[in-house]
């Protein structure tokens, strides 16, 4: 997510292919690795700050 807004999509994986990820039109700027590291380390104050719920949980 880049400003609220998804950057990469990873394509639907069937086993037999590879992953891909495709870079998205909306993804137009350059992340700082510093930020992304922050990001990455810092606590969440929920499971559902930060979209780690929508991304982890089965769509059924």
């Amino acid at each position: 997510m880049v400003d609220g807004e998804p950057a990469f999509e990873l394509s639907f994986w069937c086993g037999t292919c590879p992953f891909l990820f495709r870079r998205l039109e909306t993804a137009r700027q350059t992340l700082s690795l510093e930020r992304v590291q922050e990001r990455l380390t810092g606590a969440l104050a929920d499971l559902d700050d930060g979209g780690v719920i929508d991304r982890s949980a089965p769509s059924w």
